[in-house]
């Protein structure tokens, strides 16, 4: 490859704090694949900050201005995916008494070199450690309501998870929106496109499927279809979104059960779970890959407890599906 070859490719890159938060994000999501393939129920793991693990990975915590930059790139650059993880991050700040992201990160640099705000490092450390968790949070709920709806894609020997897979495509394309109508010979039919690279009707040798095979993949999708869009009760989705608080703060089962109460959830799923035993409640969480680390405390209003018990939660339809900025 020529010099001036080098330099066209390089600029096909990404910036350098846009790149380290992708290629994090790439070790989370395959992270994720692993686990949910070997891991037993009780085994499951989601939200265990590893994204700030893969982050410190690629920008040590001596790095001060590498970990700014990185901070002040999935904080303050737009269409990336995660505004709701950006807006949770920022309202936590807010309840916590910190200053807003643009706030922080546009005196962060003059407190720093200046020495004005010596906690301004370890600000951003915890800064860093926040907007990490939420967007984790946001990169497992997605794998996480995939996994549960269809988990044939994600178990077994490759060519059972690749014909899973090729039953998800076939059922999202009897959505409406993936439909066209066409003509050929003289009727009206209507179809949809598929991208070759989906490997639709090839086992993971690139050979078509035998009927035996075909007839599985259909009745697979014929019961995806009918199901919908993976979903979750309202209780699920709030724990599942204000974990990131759960875990940082180290909040107990019983801690989580008693916010909960004060949620006003109209469904009865919700409640069967709320009204649980404290240790049935921790067990119905770890079934799901979420752990409370806290220990029983006579607390009566841990950190954040405000915030959590009135916080708008994200649209799932808006974080269902894992951004590809990268």
């Amino acid at each position: 490859m020529s010099k001036k070859e080098r330099k066209r490719q390089d600029k096909r890159k990404l910036p350098k704090h846009a790149q380290i938060w992708w290629d994090a994000l790439e070790d989370l999501r395959g992270e994720f694949e692993d686990r949910v393939r070997t891991a037993k129920p009780d085994q499951l793991r989601f939200q265990n900050r590893s994204l700030t693990r893969f982050l410190s990975k690629r920008v040590p915590k001596y790095d001060v201005f590498g970990l700014f930059f990185c901070y002040k790139f999935i904080t303050q650059t737009p269409h990336l995916g995660y505004d709701e993880p950006v807006r949770l991050h920022s309202e936590e700040m807010q309840a916590a008494g910190f200053r807003s992201p643009p706030s922080f990160c546009k005196t962060f640099h003059k407190a720093c070199v200046s020495g004005d705000d010596p906690f301004s490092y370890f600000e951003l450390l915890a800064r860093i450690d926040s907007i990490a968790s939420w967007t984790e949070a946001q990169e497992s709920f997605s794998h996480w309501l995939a996994f549960r709806h269809h988990r044939a894609a994600w178990r077994g020997d490759t060519n059972t998870r690749r014909r899973g897979y090729n039953a998800w495509i076939l059922a999202k394309l009897v959505q409406p929106q993936w439909l066209y109508e066409y003509e050929f010979e003289g009727r009206k039919t209507k179809g949809a496109r598929v991208w070759e690279g989906f490997g639709l009707g090839v086992n993971a040798d690139n050979l078509p499927w035998n009927n035996r095979q075909w007839a599985n993949i259909l009745e697979q999708a014929a019961r995806l279809a009918n199901k919908g869009e993976p979903d979750c009760t309202p209780l699920e989705k709030w724990v599942w979104w204000c974990y990131p608080v759960f875990q940082r703060y180290r909040w107990s089962a019983r801690e989580v059960q008693d916010a909960a109460s004060f949620r006003n959830f109209v469904d009865t799923d919700s409640w069967k779970v709320i009204e649980k035993s404290e240790a049935n409640f921790r067990k119905y969480w770890i079934d799901r890959g979420l752990r409370f680390a806290g220990r029983k405390s006579k607390r009566t209003n841990p950190t954040l407890a405000e915030f959590v018990r009135s916080v708008s939660l994200p649209d799932s339809d808006k974080v269902r599906r894992v951004p590809i900025w990268g």
